[in-house]
Formats: structure tokens, C-alpha cells, sequence
């Protein structure tokens, strides 16, 4: 699942996925689980499924797919 980040996420990690390395106006493509805790707690939007791809220049910041 694609999101954007609109704020800092508060707390230093979750189930060991440090929340640090998320900057806000980034895109990350997240797993079911967590990208529901970053939307449900209001830290992201979800993306539109017709949005432009990540740019090979996003890679950088682009977190792996997380699946539990």
C-alpha cells in the first residue's frame, strides 16, 4: 500500500520498524499492518492507486515493503 506521510510519527518505533525514518511529503510503499497504523493514527494519507510511480530518485527514500 502506497502512502504519504503529512506528519512526524510520534513514538521511536513500532513492532521494530523505527517510525524516525519517515519524512513528511515523502511516498512509501508500506505493508496492510503498518500502513494502517500510520493512517488510523492520522500521520499519512493513503495515495491514489492511478498516482504517478515512484521515481528511481525515490528509492532513496523509499522504506522495503513491510509484511506481517
Amino acid at each position: 500500500m502506497r502512502i504519504k506521510i503529512l506528519q512526524i510519527p510520534r513514538g521511536a518505533c513500532i513492532d521494530g520498524v523505527q517510525l524516525d525514518r519517515f519524512a513528511p511529503g515523502q511516498q512509501y510503499e508500506l505493508g496492510q499492518l503498518l500502513a494502517s497504523c500510520l493512517l488510523s493514527e492520522g500521520w499519512a494519507e493513503p495515495v491514489a492507486f492511478d498516482a504517478a510511480p515512484l521515481t528511481p530518485e525515490d528509492d532513496d527514500d523509499k522504506l522495503p515493503a513491510f509484511e506481517y
